[in-house]
């Protein structure tokens, strides 16, 4: 049981905001920034809302479930999170790669 203070409601907080950042980047992408790292990054931001959400309801007083049922899942989705945020990322530095002024 993860009772300390702040346990769940950093959790929630995070998870929370995450979402938010999820729904203002794919906004972005509807609105026409078109580039896949877009929506890898919105990908990722969820898989973040969903392992803070996770952590969420395992943590406090009185937990909706215990962490050691959820710990492989919280697992892999940290994984699957950040191996969406890298492939956002090299997407990223790939097309600032070529579009650097020095290269032309």
């Amino acid at each position: 049981m993860h009772a300390e203070f702040l346990a769940q409601e950093s959790a929630t907080l995070a998870s929370v905001l995450s979402l938010v950042f999820c729904c203002i980047t794919l906004g972005a992408y509807w609105l026409g920034f078109r580039s896949w790292c877009v929506a890898f990054g919105a990908a990722g931001l969820a898989g973040l809302c969903l392992y803070f959400g996770m952590l969420a309801v395992s943590a406090g007083p009185n937990p909706v479930v215990g962490r050691s049922d959820i710990a492989l899942w919280v697992r892999e989705v940290l994984i699957v999170t950040y191996g969406l945020f890298s492939v956002a990322f090299a997407l990223v530095a790939w097309r600032l790669w070529r579009g650097m002024v020095w290269r032309k």
